[in-house]
């Protein structure tokens, strides 16, 4: 419970991912929560990367290329082995080149 627990970072995550199924397979938008969710997660715990790796999938369902990138180059910043973003981050700096 966020309201008893309101520096739980990993519960702000948890729910930011919550609203982001809810949003992809349920039909309602709650990306803008989800995303606050995340970001509030983040500040409480900014080391942390997968918080971040979050955020970055938060920037692709909003459609934010340049914001996604930059969110992917800061979980390799945290953890430079991080299997998604080493996976994701080449091909998103393709895209970005092409968009130019």
């Amino acid at each position: 419970n966020l309201v008893q627990h309101p520096f739980d970072a990993d519960g702000y995550s948890n729910m930011g991912v919550a609203l982001m199924w809810m949003t992809q397979i349920g039909g309602e938008d709650n990306r803008a929560t989800a995303k606050l969710c995340f970001e509030k997660a983040t500040e409480l715990d900014p080391t942390f990367s997968e918080f971040w790796a979050h955020r970055a999938r938060m920037e692709h369902f909003f459609g934010n290329l340049a914001g996604e990138i930059a969110l992917w180059e800061k979980v390799l910043q945290l953890d430079p082995n991080h299997e998604s973003a080493n996976r994701l981050l080449p091909d998103l700096m393709k895209q970005m080149e092409k968009g130019k």
